[in-house]
């Protein structure tokens, strides 16, 4: 990566798409294949597709290894950095403290509660009810992290829209980790991408053959 942008040194890449509603990826994997091409951000960032398959999805058992192809993030409301003075003042004067989103790292110990009430949210708004059994747990391997040097060395920013006004810059990990608990939401985790920004490519993951 260069000044921001990507460049492939290989003709070709390989471009992995995981959706939790079956037919919503469907029409979409069917739409792509008959245009033949796509772009991204803008026209000229033009790719032709050559070939599209379906992966075989993982056995879904109560214990899943995967590694991460894209960065883990989630996050909780903290202060913001800086002086409190940044916050409002309420109708009686009190000074608010502005709060902000903090990105939670690999070892961090509300990680795994985050990425529980997560996808239980998400399983929620996808189904309309909570699953019965609300049991999941991420574990990091905290063996890969402390070999590269700690949570730091697996953190990775990234920065959304850089240059434009509406410019946000995202915190999260890669590392081997371990899902556990209900294989519905595990499954989940696996469609939709493990944690927040699902949407724009985070928390993508592949199961590990052991």
């Amino acid at each position: 990566m260069q000044n921001g942008r990507i460049f492939f040194e290989s003709g070709k890449i390989l471009w992995y798409v995981g959706m939790p509603v079956e037919k919503t990826l469907q029409h979409f994997v069917t739409g792509i294949f008959e245009r033949k091409e796509f772009f991204i951000d803008r026209e000229y960032a033009t790719f032709v597709i050559e070939q599209v398959e379906t992966l075989a999805e993982p056995t879904w058992t109560r214990r899943i290894k995967f590694r991460t192809l894209s960065p883990v993030t989630v996050s909780v409301a903290g202060l913001a950095e800086g002086n409190l003075q940044s916050g409002s003042r309420s109708a009686e004067g009190y000074l608010r403290p502005k709060l902000s989103a903090r990105y939670l790292k690999a070892n961090d110990p509300k990680l795994v509660e985050a990425l529980r009430k997560n996808i239980l949210h998400r399983f929620e708004v996808l189904y309309g009810n909570m699953p019965e059994d609300s049991d999941f747990r991420c574990i990091p391997d905290m063996d890969y992290i402390t070999h590269r040097g700690g949570a730091d060395r697996v953190s990775k920013l990234v920065t959304i829209k850089e240059g434009h006004p509406d410019e946000t810059r995202v915190r999260g990990f890669r590392c081997p980790v371990t899902l556990d608990g209900n294989p519905e939401l595990i499954k989940l985790a696996y469609e939709s991408g493990l944690g927040e920004k699902g949407s724009i490519g985070f928390g993508m993951l592949e199961a590990v053959q052991e």
